[in-house]
């Protein structure tokens, strides 16, 4: 408990302490002072991406009527910025990154079951369980974000790329060629 007291403090003086002038004289900005972005970059040592699930919806179909319509899975992928110390707006570099990288970070969530939904309302139902499914790639990059007043922060940006939208039916052989989120579905959900 005192330890923790005592982190508390220095942190607080951390954020208090007067700090040096800068090479120049003028007063340096202060830590909490706001931060109007200058520049945003993608570091290298991103992490492997991994392909994530965000909408499953399962469909049973008896002769031409459904009997069984289901979401197995919601789950939307939402961007997300993580930096050093009170910098920059998170937002506004997520959206600065999207700008810079399109197909590598994406600024809004990936919101899978109204394209899965969509996808589905094209496909003829027959009986049996069809897989409507939604995948994203999830990564994560290093990102540096520096201020117009000079000052840099370091994080992370964890987004989504290539969607991956498509069906299965269930009790179908898929062939050599299905994308392995398709067998993925089948095998976990048929």
């Amino acid at each position: 408990m005192i330890a923790v007291a005592v982190a508390a403090l220095a942190a607080v003086a951390a954020c208090t302490a007067p700090e040096s002038p800068a090479p120049d004289g003028s007063a340096p900005p202060s830590p909490q002072a706001a931060c109007l972005l200058k520049q945003v970059a993608l570091t290298k040592g991103a992490a492997p991406a991994e392909q994530v699930l965000t909408a499953v919806r399962r469909i049973k179909v008896a002769d031409t009527a459904e009997y069984e319509n289901t979401v197995l899975i919601d789950q939307p992928v939402v961007p997300a910025v993580t930096l050093t110390g009170p910098g920059p707006d998170t937002r506004a570099v997520l959206e600065a990154l999207a700008l810079q990288h399109g197909d590598a970070v994406a600024a809004a969530p990936h919101q899978g079951l109204p394209s899965v939904d969509a996808f589905l309302s094209g496909i003829e139902r027959k009986p049996g369980t069809l897989l409507g499914y939604a995948a994203v790639l999830r990564q994560s990059h290093g990102v540096t974000a520096t201020c117009a007043d000079g000052r840099s922060f370091t994080g992370t940006v964890t987004s989504w790329a290539m969607p991956d939208i498509g069906a299965v039916r269930c009790g179908l052989t898929l062939g050599a060629d299905a994308p392995a989120v398709a067998v993925r579905v089948q095998r976990e959900y048929c």
